[in-house]
């Protein structure tokens, strides 16, 4: 019975080591699903960080087109303000307002050279010379290709009443 006793310790051993070495066997498993379960997360997380990194990236260049259209009129805009004070005020007969040259500017025959420009555009920092446009509601009319206002500045005179 003795040697029984000792078998049976022997065994209850055996069986409490093969639990022990279970348990280390679970626990060491446990740690390898947590590691990849965190490994996920990392993976995840690395992602959503580069969709960030190229949504800034995007957003950057184009912060830098719009300092680079911003620069551009800021530019525009000094060049006008230094040509400004070369152009006042016109009223046409017809009450319609221009801007024209202070001084007179010559053609290169040397001719005097009468232009005048869209008051719409000049108002908004825009040099657009004015074209001739025809005749429109009884009047000599000039155009802007800018912004399309229409100038009527002479009446047309008619033939049929000057009878």
């Amino acid at each position: 019975m003795f040697k029984e006793t000792i078998e049976t310790a022997k065994t209850i051993k055996e069986a409490w080591d093969k639990t022990k070495q279970l348990e280390d066997n679970l626990n060491h498993l446990r740690e390898l699903n947590e590691t990849s379960a965190k490994t996920l997360e990392i993976a995840k997380m690395t992602i959503e960080l580069q969709q960030l990194v190229t949504s800034l990236q995007l957003d950057l260049r184009t912060l830098k087109f719009n300092h680079r259209d911003l620069e551009e009129k800021i530019r525009q805009y000094e060049k006008f303000e230094m040509e400004k004070d070369k152009y006042s005020p016109y009223q046409f007969s017809s009450g319609a307002v221009v801007y024209r040259p202070n001084q007179p500017v010559d053609n290169s025959d040397g001719n005097a050279l009468n232009y005048y420009l869209c008051a719409h555009c000049y108002e908004q920092s825009k040099r657009s010379i004015l074209q001739p446009a025809g005749i429109t509601n009884g009047h000599h009319s000039m155009k802007c290709n800018n912004c399309s206002s229409i100038v009527l500045y002479k009446p047309v005179k008619s033939s049929y009443w000057s009878i």
